[in-house]
């Protein structure tokens, strides 16, 4: 998908799952190592671009509320482990879900060529190009910088980032927390300039998953205002 404005665009799906409750169900079921069969506490078992998540017990049991009206994918993710993204699922039986350790090393290259981007650019490029310059893009604050793996291509004028672990973000302005889990981000430049003062870009491509939390248990009259102004 491309994306030059990931927030809004999530906002908008978001709005989807809070307005009609009706008819709802629970899924349920377990979460496995799949090498061990050990249950996994704490995994991360929610629906995408919404609020309704859940995580496992110490047994690797969970429940999770559903209604048609979710048309999302549900995601479950464990630090660590390789993340599932499941299309279809029942609500008439037990989920059994093996999850895998994963092998990747993530690791940022250092260049020292004289067209190595530094850190501080790298990091100020994704943070415009994924959070957005809006008023609400503005008010995200990443919690967890450390954790995102960012390369710079010369040659292809491409900056792509990874994440070690789900990227922590809250959003001040609307009163949310968003833990997303990022398969892959890159920012495609049709011009970069020798000093890197001129950053022409072409576009953006994401593909992820997104959980988010209300920061307030009872929104408050102007956070819902503000919320609805976003939508």
């Amino acid at each position: 998908m491309i994306n030059h404005h990931l927030l809004k665009i999530t906002l908008i799906i978001l709005t989807l799952f809070n307005t009609n409750t009706s008819f709802t169900q629970e899924i349920f079921g377990i979460i496995l190592d799949g090498n061990t069969n050990n249950p996994i506490e704490g995994a991360s078992i929610y629906f995408d671009n919404t609020t309704i998540g859940t995580t496992s017990n110490e047994k690797g049991k969970f429940t999770l509320e559903y209604n048609k009206n979710i048309q999302t994918q549900l995601i479950v993710s464990f630090i660590g482990y390789k993340t599932l993204i499941f299309e279809e699922f029942s609500t008439d039986e037990e989920m059994t879900i093996h999850l895998y350790e994963s092998n990747e090393v993530l690791e940022e290259v250092l260049l020292t060529h004289k067209n190595a981007w530094s850190r501080e650019l790298k990091l100020k490029e994704f943070i415009k190009h994924y959070l957005g310059e809006s008023d609400n893009g503005k008010s995200c604050i990443i919690l967890n910088k450390d954790d995102i793996i960012l390369r710079y291509d010369d040659a292809k004028k491409q900056l792509t980032a990874r994440a070690k672990s789900p990227i922590l973000i809250k959003n001040t302005n609307l009163k949310y927390t968003i833990t997303v889990e990022l398969d892959r981000f890159e920012v495609n430049y049709s011009l970069v300039s020798k000093n890197k003062k001129r950053l022409n870009l072409d576009y953006v491509f994401y593909s992820g998953a997104n959980f988010f939390k209300s920061l307030q248990d009872v929104p408050t009259k102007r956070t819902l205002e503000k919320r609805e102004e976003a939508y």
